[in-house]
């Protein structure tokens, strides 16, 4: 009697747990961000509608539609951005305004519209329109300033002054001259040079700018001329993201998945591939996280992933199921001695949700004498992304004054200031993942040994070659069990 043993190697346990989701949302969830406090969440639809949701408030496993704050805006919102340090929300919108809300212990203080419509936009036909709309913003702390990509165009403004009520254009870079545009020609489906990203570079002296057709260029904020530019792999840039040292850029592409590409040599590095479905092929979000060991994908098939920035990284990837939804916002939150989050936002309309995830406790490994090692804390140099704009402006800088909104402000004064989250430390052992290790191990164990047994009852285990190759391939098995728990 022949005994044939199968194995089948484990995948590694996700990272991270539900915790719970947030409804309520009337349209595709466009965008997810959160404070970088960890205190609370931001999403938005296309709907106008923003819920403020506070982390502390919900409960695992819970979906409520009461934990969250409400506010309406008259155009679609297509891109949120916290300022760091602060629970100041920028709210950029489809109509190409921009505004400012005080949240939290802000709550009090002015709430500002700005609006960064071309002169042209009023006598563009609504399709025409529908392609010049805010769909990034970047904030660098090093410089002060605040990059709004718009279309076709990216503007760098300084940090409004809010006690002057005023803010300085530094910069503006077009790509499309809407004066020369017939308004009653049929638009484009899509602008080439639409801007599908924007990141500061170098303390904020540089803009690195990615196209939806027209590749990766970095441009100077003073000279407005180009720096260098990337080649990229695929033909169209969905969205993009850098890592906190400037030197990696990942792009999704529309085509097999995410491009990651080294800045310094300008060369492409790796991709991830993923499904891309020929009938719902939509921009997908990709951020940096883990301290930029890992990469967190927008999934047009429910299946998020999150995979190694390395390819030499024992975790090559897991994934984060979310049924069989299009993920278009992702957001990521953690730091030192706080719990890291995930959130990810459904655009399905008959599921139109955020759903977090928190992360597992880690395991630390390390001797006893040693203290365990400590994540490092988010630099005040790191750019923040939030995902377009067409402006065209004088190249002499200009000091547009702030417009307060009023009925914005009475709203917020309502609110109550949402309390700080508790500080969650890491345990240093995980039961789950453990056990994960040890049952798998222990299961091969008495395969192995039953079936040379049962092979060969009246021979010393070790005695034929065969025996050494089980032993061998026991060895590896329990290597990559042992790899998988250290990677989690």
């Amino acid at each position: 009697m022949r005994v044939v043993l199968l194995f089948v190697l484990p995948s590694p346990p996700s990272m991270y747990t539900f915790k719970g989701s947030v409804p309520g949302h009337l349209g595709p969830i466009n965008c997810v961000a959160f404070s970088s406090d960890g205190q609370y969440m931001a999403s938005a639809d296309g709907s106008g509608l923003l819920l403020i949701t506070e982390l502390a408030r919900l409960r695992p496993g819970e979906t409520k539609a009461d934990v969250s704050d409400r506010y309406h805006f008259k155009s679609s919102i297509t891109s949120l951005l916290w300022m760091p340090g602060s629970h100041r929300l920028y709210v950029g919108q489809a109509n190409c305004e921009l505004h400012i809300l005080p949240l939290g212990d802000s709550v009090g203080e002015r709430a500002y519209a700005l609006t960064f419509a071309p002169e042209e936009y009023d006598n563009l036909s609504p399709e025409w329109q529908a392609l010049i709309q805010i769909n990034c913003l970047s904030f660098d702390a090093v410089s002060d300033r605040l990059a709004i990509a718009l279309g076709a165009s990216v503007i760098v403004i300084s940090a409004p002054d809010f006690s002057a009520d005023q803010y300085e254009e530094v910069c503006a870079l077009n790509w499309l001259d809407l004066s020369s545009i017939d308004p009653s020609a049929p638009p484009p489906k899509v602008l080439p040079t639409e801007v599908r990203g924007v990141h500061f570079s170098r303390g904020g002296q540089e803009v690195l700018v990615t196209f939806l057709e027209d590749g990766i260029h970095c441009y100077s904020v003073k000279s407005r001329k180009e720096c260098w530019t990337i080649q990229p792999r695929s033909y169209r840039i969905g969205r993009s993201a850098v890592d906190r040292a400037g030197q990696t850029m990942v792009c999704s592409n529309l085509y097999d998945g995410f491009d990651i590409y080294d800045i310094g040599t300008c060369k492409h590095l790796r991709t991830i591939h993923e499904y891309v479905d020929s009938d719902n092929n939509v921009p997908l979000p990709v951020l940096f996280i883990h301290n930029d060991a890992h990469v967190l994908c927008g999934t047009a098939n429910g299946r998020v992933t999150v995979a190694a920035t390395r390819e030499d990284d024992s975790l090559a990837q897991f994934m984060i199921n979310h049924h069989s939804d299009v993920i278009q916002s992702v957001a990521y939150v953690g730091g030192s001695g706080s719990p890291a989050y995930i959130a990810t936002g459904s655009a399905n309309p008959d599921n139109l949700c955020v759903r977090l995830w928190q992360r597992k406790p880690r395991i630390q490994w390390y001797d006893w004498d040693d203290e365990p090692s400590s994540v490092e804390p988010i630099s005040p140099r790191i750019t923040s992304a939030a995902s377009t704009m067409t402006m065209t402006s004088p190249p002499n800088p200009r000091r547009p004054t702030l417009a307060a909104n009023p009925s914005l402000e009475s709203e917020l004064r309502t609110r109550r200031s949402i309390p700080s989250i508790h500080r969650v430390e890491y345990a240093r052992f995980n039961p789950e993942v453990s056990f994960f290790s040890l049952m798998f191990s222990f299961v091969g164990a008495i395969l192995i040994v039953t079936a040379v047994a049962a092979v060969r009852p009246d021979h010393h285990l070790l005695d034929y070659p065969r025996d050494f190759f089980c032993l061998s391939f026991f060895a590896v098995y329990l290597f990559i069990c042992i790899i998988t728990s250290r990677s989690m």
